[in-house]
């Protein structure tokens, strides 16, 4: 006893919970990992096509990743076990109070706290819906403007 308190202890640091991680996003980072393996250790035709095949995993994973990110929000806010838990307090720690909030958004809510929830989620974090004809990328600008041609 005398020695823990006259010595300090090393203190090892815990791993964090994340949250948008999920057991199908282990199974694809392990499957990536294979398919690496698989190219350093095959030769020319194989090795290349294990590569793409790698590549092309890749690029799906961090897309997933990103999404399962983005939805991770959203999804814990609208759980019904306990409302005002972590993610509230991570929402609202530095911004507006709960009962600032209620006057800000019209407050006359009724119905189930989920409803609340979701209807505050709303109007705080409204939801875009982009369609393809209105937003293009550089890249389809491009595409799509057509270039004089010579006579």
């Amino acid at each position: 006893m005398a020695c823990r308190k006259s010595y300090k202890l090393k203190k090892t640091p815990s791993t964090p919970i994340i949250s948008w991680w999920n057991p199908q996003l282990e199974t694809r980072k392990k499957e990536i990992s294979a398919l690496k393996r698989r190219a350093q250790r095959s030769f020319d035709a194989e090795k290349a096509t294990f590569q793409l095949k790698a590549k092309i995993k890749q690029s799906i994973f961090k897309k997933e990743v990103l999404s399962a990110k983005r939805n991770c929000f959203k999804r814990n806010c609208t759980q019904d076990e306990n409302v005002y838990g972590k993610f509230f307090k991570i929402a609202f720690k530095n911004s507006a109070a709960p009962t600032d909030l209620f006057t800000l958004i019209d407050n006359q809510q009724r119905g189930s706290p989920r409803d609340i929830a979701k209807s505050i989620l709303e109007t705080l974090y409204p939801t875009t819906i982009e369609t393809t004809n209105q937003i293009q990328s550089p890249k389809q600008q491009l595409l799509n403007h057509r270039l004089p041609t010579r006579n």
